[in-house]
């Protein structure tokens, strides 16, 4: 004997239904991606026609972001975060299997380049005081560290080397 429902799926179904879908594309995009996303987050509404769909956050990478562009064909965009925030803002929108697909990274302003720290400053990130709580990489949030004397003092003959056209005349 064969039943067949004529009856509609529920709201769960088609949820569960809609999760499937999302995490086969979010296997796909791991399969795909160059550069492996920090995240990625799928979503499914409890509805009865439920949309799913998937995000992938790439920590502050604008070349993760672009290289799924690339492998999905489209495009990535930068644009400032929000008005009043320029920082870059690089994303990326397609459709993989009929589930959408965002990808995203949130980019540091770029700063000017410390070439040469002052002598005293942060031994771990080269920020001098006032210093607060930094991040540094490999580091980790921090406050100020006081630089060795070895390190006071190469900061010292880098400076004067500086000053003086890169000779260091002792």
């Amino acid at each position: 004997m064969i039943t067949q429902t004529t009856s509609p799926p529920d709201a769960a179904d088609a949820q569960r239904r809609g999760h499937l879908a999302a995490l086969a594309v979010a296997e796909q995009i791991l399969t795909l991606s160059p550069a492996i996303p920090t995240t990625i987050t799928t979503h499914s509404t409890k509805q009865a026609a439920a949309q799913s769909s998937v995000e992938a956050y790439f920590h502050q990478s604008a070349e993760g972001v672009a290289s799924l562009a690339q492998a999905l064909g489209t495009a990535a965009k930068t644009t400032p975060f929000r008005p009043g925030d320029p920082r870059p803002y690089v994303e990326m929108d397609a459709v993989v299997a009929g589930v959408p697909v965002k990808a995203w990274a949130l980019l540091d302003i770029p700063g000017p380049a410390v070439a040469m720290p002052e002598p005293y400053a942060c031994a771990w990130c080269g920020i001098s005081l006032p210093h607060g709580i930094q991040h540094g990489v490999g580091v980790g949030g921090h406050g100020w560290v006081r630089p060795s004397d070895a390190q006071i003092l190469a900061r010292m003959k880098a400076r004067r080397a500086a000053r003086r056209g890169g000779a260091d005349r002792g």
